[in-house]
């Protein structure tokens, strides 16, 4: 691969008044948002669309961009995007072992830092696009959390 080529992600705000819905990852004990990278031959739209169906089991409708976000560490760039929920209802999966509206002002301690940034870009500024670099390892790695073998959790 070309050391200046970049993965490039979409991301999902799914909101409920001034909370945002998050996943609890099933590798590491870590919250995070809807997102995930686009595959071959997908559009940003199609990789949104698919990642939070997969991820929540909701069908979305992109409202907006709401944030740009590259990392040069890890080679990405983020498009987060403020969706509305068209359908469908939430769904633990092989990915999310639970969900959980949070507050902007209260986020769990193991919200991945990246997404937490952006969060919080969004809820001080809803009227602009956010385009920052954001540095550092994977939010695993940040945390200082280790990975786990598949586990099962009742909400």
């Amino acid at each position: 691969m070309d050391n200046n080529l970049y993965h490039i992600a979409a991301g999902a705000l799914i909101l409920k008044g001034d909370k945002v819905l998050l996943h609890h990852r099933t590798d590491y004990d870590m919250w995070d948002l809807p997102s995930g990278g686009m595959e071959a031959g997908e559009t940003i739209n199609q990789a949104l669309l698919r990642e939070v169906k997969e991820e929540t089991g909701l069908k979305v409708k992109p409202l907006k961009l709401v944030g740009v976000y590259q990392n040069y560490s890890q080679k990405v760039i983020v498009l987060l995007f403020l969706v509305k929920v068209l359908s469908g209802k939430l769904t633990l999966n092989n990915e999310a072992d639970e969900f959980g509206y949070f507050s902007y002002k209260k986020l769990p301690w193991n919200f991945a830092p990246k997404q937490k940034e952006r969060v919080l870009n969004y809820f001080h500024d809803r009227k602009s696009v956010a385009v920052q670099t954001q540095k550092g390892p994977r939010s695993s790695k940040l945390l200082g959390l280790k990975k786990y073998g598949k586990r099962t959790k009742i909400i």
